[in-house]
This record gives C-alpha cells, structure tokens and sequence, in this order.
C-alpha cells in the first residue's frame, strides 16, 4: 500500500500504528446501532492492510477516552504512520468546531471539558514532530447541534502539517447511521476503497465520496481538510499491505 506516492520499499518498511474506538450504549442520548459493527469492520480493514499494532476501544467514558487517546500519542512516536478511527455520536459547537461524544456525555453538559475536542486530537498528534509521521483523522459523524435551526459556521479548522482529516458529512450536517444494516454507508464504503490496490490517498476519499454522496440520494456529503505533509499517498500497491490515516467516525 503506498498511499504517499514514495518509494514502495520505504512503505514497506514503514511501521503503522492503528486506533479504533467504537462508542454505542450511551447512557443520556440515543443510543445507536452500528458504531460497533462499524468499528470491528475497521478493526478487521487495518488488520488486511498489515498494521502492525492496533489498539481496539468500545463504549468509552470521557476519561477512559481522553485517557486511550493520550496512549496512543505517546505509542505514536514509535510508529511512522498513524490512524484514529472513532464510530459514535458527535456533535459540533456555534462555531462548527467537530466534538467526539463520550458513552457518558450528558446533553446538559457544555462540550468544552465533556467530549473530544478534534481540533485538540489533531493538534496533539501533530506534536510528536516527527516530519516522516503520516496522519489521517477520519470522521464519520454528525456535526450538528440539537438544535437543527441553529445557523452553523465553516469550521475553523486548524490544518496541521502532517495531519489529513476526513469527516463522513459536511458540517451542520447528520451522517447516516443506517440501523436496517450492519454498517454505515461511509465506513462501509470507505473500507471497501482502501483495499483496492494501487489507490492514493486522494483516490481513496474522491472515491468514498462520490458512492456515499450518491447512495445516500444526495444526503450526505463527506468533507476532508489535507495538512500539506500529505500528498499523494497511494494504498496497495500489491493488493494491501498497510495505509495511515486517523479515523474518526461519528454519528
């Protein structure tokens, strides 16, 4: 998998380092249906792709989570390439700054200090100020508050060098969960594309993004934010050995 149009040796030699959370039973909001499934089938797509290390998390609290995040920072700095992958309720401020939402998330609560800021993730991992470190942050998520009538602004997001973010629909928007299957549309997809060999990266979210904006009937429109340090990096060159990405999905 060669996902950075570099050399295929230095792919192959690169050490990949994986983070799947998947968040369903939540205690004071809707619980949902797929962010299991959808993490074991990302759990099962770096596993195909050769990662060498993959950390797998279900039904975290906001410390547990914070905390698993930290982990993986501080493995990150043995690793060349990174990915998140988070399957659960998320939701974005006034200002359309994304949130991930912890299993005991109380609607009450501020976000600031009660859920994952992904400005602060991402922001985080781009610190290990290793310039050969790969990063994609995905997000399969709702961004809307619980007010749909709020008036929503572009979010602000803070592009790190060497940190490429994916979010599974554009903001103040709803991604689609779709509980009469065993997967959402977007991870579904997603996982598909990234074992077709001899893809980029681009390839990749072009790819997941024309399927999941057309089954969805025009519905959902995912959205990516690129760091410069991210260019053309190509997945599978022999079918699949690995890829780097930090995924996050939220519903």
């Amino acid at each position: 998998c060669n996902w950075f149009d570099v050399e295929k040796s230095e792919i192959e030699n690169s050490t990949k380092l994986a983070l799947v959370i998947g968040n369903n039973k939540y205690k004071f909001i809707d619980k949902l249906k797929n962010p299991i499934n959808d993490a074991k089938l990302m759990k099962k797509t770096f596993l195909n792709l050769g990662f060498d290390s993959i950390i797998y998390q279900e039904n975290l609290v906001y410390d547990s989570m914070r905390n698993t995040i930290t982990d993986y920072y501080r493995l990150q700095k043995n690793y060349e390439i990174g990915f998140i992958y988070y399957a659960g309720h998320g939701l974005q401020d006034d200002d359309g700054n994304a949130y991930l939402v912890p299993v005991d998330f109380n609607p009450s609560d501020v976000l600031e200090g009660n859920s994952i800021s992904v400005n602060n993730i991402s922001k985080l991992i781009s610190n290990n100020n290793n310039v050969k470190d790969k990063n994609i942050l995905i997000l399969d998520a709702c961004r809307s508050t619980y007010n749909p009538e709020d008036n929503f602004s572009i979010p602000r997001m803070k592009d790190p060098v060497n940190v490429k973010i994916n979010f599974s629909t554009s903001y103040g928007s709803l991604a689609l969960d779709h509980p009469d299957l065993n997967n959402s549309l977007y991870t579904k997809t997603l996982s598909n594309f990234l074992l077709i060999p001899n893809q980029n990266i681009f390839d990749v979210f072009d790819c997941t993004w024309n399927m999941v904006y057309t089954k969805s009937k025009y519905k959902q429109s995912p959205s990516s934010y690129f760091g410069q340090m991210i260019n053309r990096m190509k997945i599978n060159l022999n079918g699949c050995e690995w890829f780097s990405k930090i995924t996050i999905r939220l519903l």
